[in-house]
């Protein structure tokens, strides 16, 4: 049995390929994920906030050489093409790992002529073999071919389990995709617009058994309502200085100053809920909205104040928010001047 150490490919602002409303950084996170859940103490996933390629990673990667490196990616082209194969390095030998990953992978996304192929093109592939690990790079389908994404999106378990098995690792048993503390996903409900909408305040929210979902801006709705799926994370494009507080399962408060939009704003690959949200914009002010498991919408809250529940167990499944349009500074009587107020 081998030890996996599993790199998802893109990633930090680089989404990869792009189909359908998903991308390809997002969805090999997702299955990363599922590998570590199923693999158990097996399994290693690198850290899935950086690039790997662009940051040169691997060369300055320390792990035992008897580790199997799996760096994972999904392809792109017309809709018409379909398949996954292994790329290894060129003039290396298949190992066995290799030969019983594109035995699976072959099957699971028919379509390849070559279920290995040899590359010496590759920075990543290069740089393992020159620092002497065994890697391999597996494109798991197309993303752009309707068919091989709605299989990676429907059978993710069985996918990462076909891959576990080649490297000669027993899935965890009774690990599923839908986390028990949260309750199990439902079907139907409403999800985002599945394509990247960019605007005067954008932000993007990282969803249970998603990843990070597309961009919305504005006001449109980031996330879900009706599946009982949790958000994790969120980032933000900050418009201006802006701070903001995420309370989190197991966590509580924790404080993220001066934001930049690649600030994670939660967690991600530890299925901790987000339960309540608040921004402060120094030079913008914001007004901004949860949807909340067995709540619905909250009312529209503005700068510097929570939106959510704290203490309640309940996790937000969907965002949205907006640069406040006009300020008022009401006086009320017997109470006197107001907090400002959208």
């Amino acid at each position: 049995m081998a030890h996996l150490y599993v790199i998802a490919g893109h990633g930090a602002g680089d989404c990869g390929a792009v189909g359908y409303g998903y991308t390809e950084a997002e969805r090999v996170r997702a299955l990363a994920s599922r590998l570590s859940a199923l693999g158990g103490g097996n399994v290693t996933v690198a850290d899935m906030n950086r690039n790997w390629y662009a940051d040169n990673g691997i060369m300055s990667l320390n792990i035992p050489k008897d580790w199997q490196i799996l760096e994972l990616h999904m392809d792109s082209a017309g809709a018409s093409a379909k398949g996954g194969h292994v790329i290894i390095k060129e003039g290396y030998n298949p190992d066995q790992y290799d030969t019983a990953l594109s035995n699976f992978i072959g099957n699971f996304f028919p379509g390849r002529a070559n279920k290995i192929v040899e590359k010496n093109d590759l920075a990543n592939v290069n740089r393992a073999a020159y620092k002497g690990y065994s890697y391999r790079l597996l494109e798991n389908g197309f993303i752009t071919n309707s068919g091989d994404l709605s299989k990676f999106n429907n059978r993710t378990d069985e996918l990462a389990r076909g891959i576990l098995s080649a490297f000669g690792i027993s899935a965890i048993a009774l690990v599923a995709s839908t986390d028990q503390i949260d309750g199990a996903i439902k079907s139907g409900g409403t999800f985002q617009d599945k394509k990247d909408v960019f605007g005067s305040v954008s932000y993007q929210v990282h969803a249970r058994d998603i990843g990070w979902a597309c961009w919305q801006s504005d006001g449109r709705m980031s996330g879900t309502t009706g599946q009982n799926r949790r958000i994790e994370a969120f980032r933000l494009i900050p418009v201006g200085e802006t701070d903001v507080v995420v309370h989190i399962k197991d966590v509580g408060d924790k404080e993220y100053k001066n934001i930049s939009k690649d600030t994670i704003l939660g967690t991600t690959g530890q299925n901790k809920r987000i339960e309540a949200i608040k921004i402060t914009g120094k030079d913008t002010p914001y007004i901004y909205r949860v949807h909340q498991k067995n709540i619905g919408w909250t009312d529209w809250t503005f700068n510097g104040s929570w939106a959510g529940t704290k203490g309640k167990g309940l996790q937000i499944e969907a965002i949205e928010i907006m640069a406040a349009k006009f300020l008022v500074n009401p006086h009320v009587q017997n109470r006197g001047w107001l907090d400002n107020m959208k």
